[in-house]
């Protein structure tokens, strides 16, 4: 029943999603119909979105059909000794466990393979950047193709996989922190900067105590429900649950602690304070939840009646849909450079044009003085506004009357369907991050490549271990992001 709820629910999250993916692709769409940027950025903002697709679809297979398959592709013939398990290490969840990490390895296989091909390839110029820009029907038939085809290799082969895949999944947890680090940072100093730093009173410092206050209000909540959850057992009465209240504690005293040196950092780092204390103490709490739900020795909700009453395979299901919404928020996230460079580019060629269109000033032979030149020396704009393509910069220089005007349009609307520049992120670094964000969902759906009983997802000890040194990991790295400024006095943060 856990299962199928947290199946249920985690597969709702990635629906969410979905349709905020859509949403995306709306806007791309209504963008490029708008003229809305260049043609380099709208193919760019194409590519982003189909592979977030494809990664949501390839979830969604896993997490559906994981204990389906060994009761009805297991009667298939020709299908069920490639999924039957070693004998060695046959289990009654194994067949389940390899199908997921054999889509896992299909996925991860693509996006290796278009990672290694784009290596450097991170401008329009460059003939290998069609690997990620172009040749959708291609790829798309070999993405679907490479799922497939692990049906028809031996279960043994996608069991090692499972290794290599909890090595990526542990290093997505850490791209994660940093991931949410930078982004709690980047939304409190945004709120700050459209009040002023000094206008403590404004509705955007308001805005941010409010949710600072609901943020402490949840961890502090949910820290007093882990004690009633996990601190005694109900099954076992000689159960040692010190170890899991100590977990607790350290926890509380941590991000007690972090919060108050958030006050103090604002001395020489004025983008920390109460808020992104406030966001990182929940996250953090939420972690030692995940991972104090994956152990069954002190764990009132999976032994019996609790304060919590739904279902209990909620807390994976969460899980599961932060990883994918963090895949979704990386995808956009690493590309945002490219479209402040356009946005750029269109915001610098009016003032250009009208510089352009000013008369030179007049200078007299008498005093002494040459005449100024009125030429504006596409060199120097080249030298000032290094961002614009010769073409741009040819329609900067042509802005002098009618006649010219039509043709600086012409060139300007040539320039905006041009396939040329950078393309504003490290494509190998892009299709790295899908890559670890889909080993962490599989790591998720597999038990840590660990066997689980039918009906139990992320249910083990090693779980609980890697997700309570996740959230002692968050909270080292927040505490090292604020006070790295006065120990690294000589890098500029």
């Amino acid at each position: 029943m856990g299962a199928t709820f947290a199946s249920c629910t985690g597969m709702q999250l990635t629906s969410c999603a979905i349709s905020s993916l859509c949403s995306f692709a709306c806007a791309a769409v209504g963008k490029s119909v708008g003229g809305n940027g260049t043609k380099a950025t709208q193919v760019s903002r194409t590519a982003r979105v189909t592979y977030l697709g494809l990664f949501l679809v390839t979830t969604m297979v896993a997490g559906i059909f994981r204990d389906v398959v060994p009761e009805y592709l297991g009667k298939i013939e020709w299908l069920s000794k490639n999924l039957a398990c070693p004998p060695d290490r046959d289990s009654p969840t194994c067949v389940a466990r390899a199908f997921v990490l054999r889509m896992c390895c299909a996925h991860v296989a693509f996006h290796m393979a278009l990672a290694l091909a784009c290596i450097g390839a991170d401008d329009l110029e460059n003939p290998r950047s069609v690997f990620h820009t172009g040749a959708w029907g291609v790829k798309t038939l070999v993405w679907g193709l490479a799922h497939v085809a692990t049906l028809f290799m031996p279960s043994a082969l996608f069991l090692d996989f499972g290794w290599v895949a909890l090595a990526f999944g542990v290093l997505f947890l850490m791209v994660q922190i940093i991931l949410f680090i930078d982004w709690v940072f980047a939304w409190n100093e945004s709120w700050i900067d459209k009040d002023g730093t000094n206008n403590v009173t404004g509705p955007w410092h308001l805005a941010l105590g409010g949710v600072s206050l609901v943020g402490f209000t949840t961890a502090l909540t949910l820290t007093g429900f882990l004690y009633s959850w996990f601190g005694h057992s109900t099954g076992d009465m000689t159960a040692d649950c010190g170890m899991y209240i100590f977990f607790i504690t350290l926890n509380l005293i941590a991000f007690l602690f972090l919060t108050g040196m958030s006050f103090k950092a604002t001395e020489w780092m004025p983008s920390t304070g109460l808020m992104p204390s406030a966001m990182v103490s929940l996250f953090m709490t939420f972690k030692l939840t995940a991972g104090l739900y994956a152990q069954n020795q002190c764990n009132v909700i999976a032994q019996g009646p609790s304060l919590y009453r739904g279902p209990p395979g909620v807390v994976s299901a969460i899980s599961i849909g932060i990883a994918v919404i963090l895949a979704a928020y990386n995808s956009v996230w690493i590309s945002g450079s490219m479209e402040a460079t356009a946005n750029r580019e269109k915001a610098v060629l009016p003032t250009l044009r009208k510089e352009s269109s000013s008369p030179a000033p007049a200078t007299t032979e008498a005093a002494g003085t040459a005449p100024a030149t009125a030429e504006p020396a596409a060199g120097a704009d080249e030298r000032q506004y290094p961002l614009l393509s010769d073409v741009q910069l040819d329609v900067v220089n042509t802005q002098e009357g009618g006649e010219d005007s039509a043709a600086a349009k012409k060139a300007k609307e040539e320039a905006m369907d041009k396939m040329e520049g950078p393309i504003g992120y490290n494509i190998a670094a892009f299709h790295f991050s899908f890559l670890l964000g889909m080993c962490y969902v599989g790591m998720q759906l597999t038990n840590w490549n660990e066997d689980f009983e039918q009906g139990h997802i992320d249910n083990s000890t090693g779980s609980m271990w890697i997700k309570v040194v996740d959230s002692w990991m968050l909270a080292a790295a927040f505490g090292w992001s604020m006070i790295a400024p006065m120990v690294l006095t000589g890098r500029e943060f």
